[in-house]
């Protein structure tokens, strides 16, 4: 089976020479996917975390304004792939 999403016009020239058997695409993929969403650090710190002071900095008591606390830092997407498989936390 071959997963073409919206590949382009050099898109579809290639899936015509996979499907003709002119390229064995080797089963490499260009992207990056996750065997299990939760040991990523970006789905542990990412919730419905609400202000603890919402009524004293605004006078409101309407306690909606939220916001996501990303500890990762710079080890968001593959960067965190990459940083990981190097530091043999992965394989």
């Amino acid at each position: 089976a071959v997963l073409c999403g919206a590949p382009g016009e050099l898109g579809f020239d290639s899936l015509g020479k996979i499907l003709s058997g002119e390229v064995n695409p080797s089963g490499h993929l260009a992207d990056t996917y996750v065997y299990d969403l939760l040991a990523t650090p970006t789905v542990n710190n990412f919730g419905g975390f609400a202000y603890d002071n919402y009524a004293e900095v605004t006078g409101s008591q309407d306690n909606r304004a939220m916001f996501v606390n990303y500890c990762e830092g710079i080890y968001v997407g593959y960067k965190f792939y990459e940083t990981a498989a190097a530091e043999g936390l992965i394989d």
